[in-house]
């Protein structure tokens, strides 16, 4: 059930939006400019309904949003966002403080940072540059 909502809340609405952000920007700018742009104004977005709440959040939103947009640029497709934006929120959330379907000792924001964003952005962005670099 956590899955389905998290794609239908979080993910599949969000990507949605980042995906038009980033073609109407890469229109007029780089797709490196595109990307800082659409993760600037995701950024602000969450200032303003009150999603920037701790610093925890300051580090994880813009980083998260600017890795979402990142695979958007290198993949040419929402779909591979949606995918890791799922993956790793659904577990993020089942491990949370709020959920506690998995019990977790520790620093979770570490735990968070190294198992659900370092190691799976490193590993993504390595397939997706392999995959574009043999098909070009």
């Amino acid at each position: 059930m956590l899955l389905i909502a998290v794609f239908f809340i979080e993910a599949f609405p969000e990507e949605i939006v980042r995906g038009y952000l980033y073609s109407r920007l890469e229109v007029s700018f780089s797709p490196w400019t595109a990307l800082l742009m659409q993760t600037v104004l995701f950024t602000l977005f969450a200032f303003l309904v009150g999603s920037l709440y701790s610093t925890e959040q300051w580090l994880f939103i813009p980083g998260f949003g600017f890795l979402l947009g990142y695979f958007r640029m290198l993949s040419g497709s929402i779909w591979f966002s949606i995918g890791f934006h799922v993956a790793m929120m659904t577990v993020t959330q089942a491990i949370g403080p709020i959920q506690k379907l998995i019990e977790v000792e520790g620093n979770f924001f570490m735990v968070r940072f190294l198992s659900f964003v370092l190691i799976p952005a490193i590993v993504s962005s390595a397939i997706l540059h392999l995959k574009k670099s043999r098909t070009e």
